[in-house]
């Protein structure tokens, strides 16, 4: 178990491990933690289910803070530290964490001021009694000088640089086609497997022998396929209309992988010709599903449609859902975006050097003229 981590995420890594749990540091809270002999552990702390967990309810577990000076004292190692500058014994945590592994935090310690004339300096670093996985003091000595590169590379002989596992024998040249999904992609009606009744046809889609992508572009709710031609969508509104984008990734060959992101890092682009907006989501899977995330705007597209074997995830979007963060887009009366958009649905094989895979499409949406 890695120590480099927060003591709230060692905490949680500890219940995930025991409990088969898939909790994330923003799913818990915890109360302050209690000293204790009880159950044979030396902690007791009340957590608590946030709203994003999916999980509700509080409850209290019992485990063993670690004693930081013990933790040093087993290997026996006497910590020397060489920070150039310091005025309080929180600016000792860096080169701490940095050479011995460690996620201690500012909040996890009794932050006291240094005297720093003359070197060396014992310190102690105090554990907070709020501290979730320490407990305890540890003692260190602030010498003269830089650490060491070797203190810092423990192991100059290494494994890698590695080469990138090769492509699979089945896997082809990107082949795009425009066309009718078929297979996995549709239900036994032939449409899509995503919504009711939403048309398979019309779409660009890219095959590699081993994933297929394929993306489309169309009126909403409008049973009257576009068809592309090169490529391109020509879509012409009625007054206040919508339109919107089916795209679909499979996996058609899953010998190496059950899950698409097992092998591909797949991303979802979309992007306002005119003002050079860009939006970019990442294929993800979390809680048995998949999800199109944008991290940096908080975004996570969690309503995909999927199969049995988690090998298929398809959508449909529309763009009016996204223009908050694509400044500068033209819209109609109904708030719908016009003008020229590209959408791209690309995927890239994960440790192994091969040609990437992508549909792209251009989209030019108009709205008819309203005769006055």
């Amino acid at each position: 178990m890695t120590l480099a981590k927060s003591s709230k995420a060692l905490v949680i890594d500890a219940i995930n491990e025991q409990s088969g749990s898939k909790f994330k540091v923003t799913d818990l809270t915890f109360e302050v933690p209690q000293v204790v002999s009880e159950k044979d552990r030396n902690t007791k702390v009340r957590v608590t289910a946030t709203e994003s967990s999916k999980a509700f309810g509080s409850m209290n577990i019992w485990y063993d803070r670690l004693d930081i000076a013990r933790l040093f004292e087993i290997s026996s190692i006497e910590v020397e530290l060489h920070t150039a500058q310091v005025n309080s014994t929180k600016d000792l945590l860096p080169e701490l964490n940095l050479l011995y592994g460690l996620g201690l935090e500012a909040e996890d310690i009794v932050d006291e001021q240094l005297v720093t004339d003359d070197r060396p300096i014992n310190a102690e670093i105090k554990m907070q009694p709020t501290c979730l996985a320490f407990t305890g003091t540890l003692l260190v000595t602030l010498v003269d000088g830089l650490v060491s590169l070797e203190s810092i590379i423990t192991q100059p002989v290494l494994d890698g640089l590695k080469y990138p596992d090769p492509a699979p024998d089945y896997i082809t040249k990107p082949v795009i086609m425009e066309g009718d999904l078929t297979g996995e992609a549709v239900k036994e009606d032939g449409t899509l497997v995503v919504g009711t009744g939403n048309p398979a046809g019309e779409m660009v889609i890219a095959e590699n022998g081993e994933l297929q992508l394929a993306l489309g572009a169309r009126r909403y709710r409008d049973l009257a396929l576009i068809e592309p031609v090169g490529y391109d969508y020509d879509i012409q509104l009625d007054a206040g209309g919508d339109w919107n984008f089916p795209f679909s990734a499979l996996l058609i060959n899953d010998e190496e992988a059950e899950y698409i992101t097992d092998l591909y890092d797949v991303k979802l682009t979309i992007k306002a010709v005119e003002t050079g907006g860009e939006l970019v989501f990442a294929l993800e899977r979390g809680e048995g599903q998949y999800h199109w995330v944008n991290k940096e705007l908080n975004l996570d597209i969690n309503d995909s449609a999927s199969n049995d074997t988690g090998t298929l995830v398809q959508n449909i979007q529309r763009v009016k859902f996204y223009v908050d963060h694509l400044p500068g887009v033209t819209v109609n009366e109904d708030g719908t975006p016009v003008g020229e958009f590209k959408l791209e649905l690309s995927a890239r094989r994960i440790n192994t050097i091969m040609t990437r895979l992508a549909v792209s499409i251009n989209v030019k949406v108009t709205e008819a003229l309203v005769p006055n």
